[in-house]
Parts: C-alpha cells; sequence; structure tokens
C-alpha cells in the first residue's frame, strides 16, 4: 500500500447533539485531515469559529436545563393558581402548603390567612385556604376560599377539584361533576383528579364503569403507584372482574410487597370469593406486618368464621372492637360468631351495640350552613 492508502481520515466531521429535538450542528473538516498535515490558517480560523459556536449553544442548554432545575416552580405547575407577588405572601403560602402536606390544617390556615392579609388577590392562596378548611369539615367556608381563587384566577386547575370534593362533601352531585370535569379539561395530566373522581364514581354513585374508567387514566398516569392499582383492583371487584381485580392485587404486591393494605384488600377479596383458606392466609400476612390493622383483623374474623374456627374468630371480632368501638361492624360480626358458638344471649347484646353505634355515626357534627 502507498502512504497515502495507509492514512485513514481522522475527522470526518463532528456531530452535536442538542436536547431531546435531535438538532445537530456539523463542525466542518479540516483540510488537512486527510493528509495528516497540519491545517491552513483558514482551517484553523473555521475551527475556531465552529468551537465558538459549541460554547455558545452549550451554554444556551445549560442555561435552559438550570431554569428547569431551578427549585423555583412557575405558578402553572402547581396548578392552584398564579403565585402571589410579593414574596413575603409567597413564603406564607409556601409554609401553608407544607402544613397541610404534614396535616397541620389549623397552621396551614393560619399562615394562608396572613398570605390573604398580605396580599388580597392571591388566587393560590384562597384555594389552598379552602383545601385546609374542606381537611377540617368546614365545607361551606371552604367553598367561599375557592369561589375567590376561580374568580381570580379561573386556570387553577387544582382549585375547581378541590371544590368538586366540596361540593361532594355538600352533596350537590351536578356540580361536582361540572367542576371535574373544568378541572380535566385545565389539566388532563394531573393524577389526583383522575383519582377524585374515580373514587367519587366508585363510593357515592356506585358507577362503576365510569370509576374504572378513571382509574385506568391515573394508573397510566401512575403506572407504578401500588395504592391506585388497590383502588382500581376495588372497582372491578365491584364489577365482578375478579380476575382482572386479583391480577392487579397480584402486580400491586411485585411493587410494594409490605404494604399491609394490599394484602388485607386481597384477603377481603378471596373472602367474599368464598376461598377462606387463601383470604385467612393473606390476612394473617396483613397483621403480621401490622398487628394493630383493624380492618383485617375484622375480614379475618370473618373467613375464620366460615372455616369453623369459632374461637379464634371471636378473638379477632374482640380485638377489632378494642381498637374500633364505635363501628357497628366489629359488634355485628361477634353476634354471628355468638350464635355460631350457641350463645344466643351474647348475641342479641352486640346486635344491639351495633344500633347504638350507627345512631352515633348518624349524628355526625358538620358545620352550619352561614
Amino acid at each position: 500500500m502507498s502512504g497515502r492508502q495507509r492514512v485513514q481520515p481522522r475527522i470526518r466531521g463532528i456531530r452535536l447533539r442538542i436536547g431531546s429535538w435531535g438538532s445537530q450542528i456539523r463542525l466542518p473538516r479540516s483540510a488537512g485531515s486527510v493528509s495528516g498535515q497540519p491545517p491552513p490558517l483558514e482551517g484553523r480560523r473555521a475551527g475556531g469559529q465552529a468551537a465558538a459556536l459549541f460554547l455558545i449553544v452549550g451554554l444556551f442548554c445549560l442555561s435552559i436545563a438550570l431554569a428547569f432545575a431551578s427549585p423555583g416552580k412557575p405558578a402553572r405547575e402547581w396548578g392552584w393558581g398564579a403565585a402571589p407577588a410579593s414574596s413575603a405572601a409567597r413564603t406564607a403560602c409556601r409554609e401553608g402548603r407544607r402544613a397541610i402536606k404534614r396535616g397541620d390544617d389549623a397552621h396551614a390556615i393560619m399562615l394562608l390567612t396572613r398570605a390573604i392579609s398580605i396580599e388580597p388577590t392571591s388566587a393560590r392562596a384562597y384555594a389552598l385556604r379552602g383545601l385546609a378548611r374542606l381537611h377540617m369539615a368546614r365545607p361551606h367556608q371552604a367553598l367561599a376560599d375557592l369561589r375567590r381563587a376561580i374568580a381570580l384566577d379561573p386556570s387553577a386547575a387544582c382549585a375547581y377539584d378541590t371544590r368538586a370534593r366540596v361540593y361532594d362533601a355538600l352533596h350537590d352531585d351536578s356540580l361536582v361533576y361540572d367542576d371535574y370535569f373544568r378541572a380535566l379539561k385545565l389539566d388532563p395530566t394531573r393524577s389526583r383528579t383522575w383519582i377524585h373522581r374515580a373514587t367519587w364514581y366508585n363510593d357515592h354513585l356506585h358507577d362503576y364503569k365510569s370509576a374504572l374508567q378513571d382509574w385506568d387514566q391515573a394508573v397510566a398516569l401512575r403506572p407504578d403507584d401500588p395504592l391506585i392499582l388497590d383502588d382500581r383492583a376495588t372497582t372491578r371487584g365491584n364489577l365482578q372482574q375478579l380476575a382482572d381485580c386479583l391480577a392487579d392485587y397480584a402486580r400491586s404486591l411485585q411493587i410494594a410487597p409490605d404494604l399491609p393494605l394490599t394484602w388485607m384488600l386481597r384477603g377481603r377479596t378471596w373472602y367474599q370469593m368464598q376461598a377462606s383458606r387463601r383470604a385467612i392466609a393473606d390476612l394473617d400476612h396483613a397483621i403480621a406486618l401490622y398487628p394493630q390493622f383493624a380492618r383485617a383483623l375484622y375480614w379475618r374474623s370473618l373467613a375464620l368464621l366460615d372455616a369453623g374456627q369459632y374461637r379464634d374468630a371471636l378473638a379477632d371480632a374482640t380485638r377489632f372492637i378494642t381498637l374500633r368501638p364505635y363501628s357497628p361492624d366489629g359488634y355485628q360480626a361477634r353476634s354471628r360468631i355468638d350464635r355460631a358458638l350457641g350463645r344466643r344471649d351474647l348475641a342479641a347484646e352486640d346486635v344491639a351495640r351495633a344500633q347504638r353505634a350507627k345512631e352515633l355515626l348518624s349524628k355526625r357534627v358538620v358545620e352550619p350552613a352561614p
């Protein structure tokens, strides 16, 4: 081979991919790259220009990445309405939201009221205070706040979502549907709104087909969330789609095998399918993970009753009553066990206790209308 044939081209062009759009910049070839000779002056000048362009593009991309990674989130990302203009009001809103997350709604209301006093036109402060008031069973006050938030910022999807839950608490189903519809139209990627509407369909309207459609949307957005899979499984159980129901529970347990709730829910499904042995096995697992799990004790007492293990069933029902003395379920379960043991007098006493518990539950304190 000649020397010219032995020398392979060193640089055939360098491509730089920018971001995820696949845009490319091709840096020019060096004039001497094939011959192996140093590039002429024009080549060096072109290479310097290309390097400068590379540096500018790199700095531009870095600035965009830092902007998206910065701690301050844009107002639209939260969906709670426009952020307050005042730094003091923004701080109060941020601290109020943190208080809501940790369950300190009373402190959140104080902080958000302070934000509103600083900036009375803050849609976010009103929307978050409405959420905190909903958590504290003050639906009428929450409704006033959320109406004000939506009037200030009609694009606040979370405010519509929260107001739908307020209308649900006030038993105004037509307005519930309208607000969920608006919330999802504004932000169809917010999984919590799909979850809230699915729960409303399932628990209040018993419209299990519509609930399942919303659970499917939520699962598509958060496929690895075991709690959403558990809720979809429950709805599938209500539709008697038992194979799909059990498949969701199995998938949930693959993701989070130490979640007592899933073991309890699958045990309940086995019990409802009259598979007492499988039910007891799953409920044993739930109680081993969380010994004070009252609902698992309740379902295990029923499964043990069906399996003829009356003494163990009685122990579980009694433990449930100790943990939940105001629930009628435990007294009803124990009355069934007492009848199976031939103790009719004790069974009658538990029936009376169950009736009193139901009466107490029907007298829940609600916020009076203004």
